[in-house]
């Protein structure tokens, strides 16, 4: 199995636990904070087949645009996403509302809007426009309840911002991330003040100790090693123990969740894919061997 991996609510992955008994390991796409406290989740039964697996970036991909911050006191911030429920964008706003000295604009787009931040819609990062646009802000921005490791925070790194999160976004232990409290606006505001007056030679150290992660650990590798060496294991762990009634839990929280089966915009999903994979499998024709240019076809 090869899925992100968060508990922060209870419908995002109570799906797999049906599938992972079938499954040798379980290389779950996840942050530091997740993984530490799987124990205290409702999930603690997946541990003994679990890998943590962080993500990674080519920053070949994503160049150096911020060579140098704009002064204290006139820092910016920037969240760069979509405004839905697992982006806890509610909490942006009200962080928005508690540090107005420290405004923050919003790259993205969403079906509800984001209050209090200054809206700059779709950005094509691979365009002058697009560059120059995030250049302009020093920070990235993002609070996730439920987010299990986004890669903007890494993205953000590449180009030089400093990413600050919440904890619950799975990024925790790197002082070069910047950790910002959970449902505490005003926790969150002390942070944005303070980093509004760091010195820029300690905005270049934070900045240069990303670079390090980046090259070190958050590569792919890194990444496709864990996983080479996962296929390649012959480990096949028995799930912990759960009760029947614990398993009956879990099976209730995955019908409950916003991505089950039975909702009607991901029923019609699910029968739109299951539409057209029947039709290619009864239309597409195999070509006849020995035939030059290979696009001859049994009738």
């Amino acid at each position: 199995m090869l899925s992100p991996y968060n508990h922060g609510d209870p419908w995002q992955v109570s799906f797999l636990d049906a599938l992972l008994p079938q499954c040798d390991l379980y290389l779950a796409i996840t942050g530091r904070f997740w993984f530490e406290t799987i124990k205290d989740s409702p999930y603690v039964h997946w541990l003994p087949k679990m890998i943590q697996l962080d993500l990674a970036i080519d920053r070949h991909d994503y160049p150096i645009l911020k060579r140098r911050f704009n002064p204290p006191g006139k820092r910016r911030f920037v969240y760069i996403g979509h405004s839905g429920w697992t982006k806890n964008t509610p909490y942006l706003s009200a962080i928005a509302q508690a540090a107005p000295d420290c405004p923050i604009a919003w790259i993205g787009r969403g079906k509800t809007p984001i209050a209090h931040l200054e809206p700059l819609g779709f950005q094509n990062f691979a365009t002058e426009t697009g560059k120059s646009t995030v250049a302009a802000y020093d920070f990235m921005l993002t609070v996730g309840r439920a987010d299990a490791n986004p890669t903007t925070v890494l993205e953000a790194m590449a180009w030089g911002l400093i990413p600050v999160c919440t904890p619950q976004s799975g990024y925790v232990g790197y002082p070069s991330i910047i950790n910002v409290p959970l449902d505490d606006p005003e926790g969150a505001a002390i942070v944005l003040r303070r980093l509004q007056s760091l010195p820029d030679t300690e905005l270049f150290q934070l900045q240069a100790a990303n670079w390090r992660l980046l090259d070190e650990h958050f590569n792919w590798d890194r990444f496709a090693s864990q996983v080479i060496d996962a296929i390649e294991s012959t480990d096949s762990p028995a799930c912990g123990f759960v009760t029947a009634e614990h398993r009956r839990k879990l099976r209730r929280l995955a019908m409950r969740s916003p991505m089950a089966y039975w909702r009607p915009q991901n029923f019609v999903r699910w029968l739109g894919r299951n539409i057209r994979l029947h039709y290619r499998r009864h239309h597409s024709q195999p070509d006849i061997p020995g035939k030059k240019g290979g696009d001859a076809r049994h009738k």
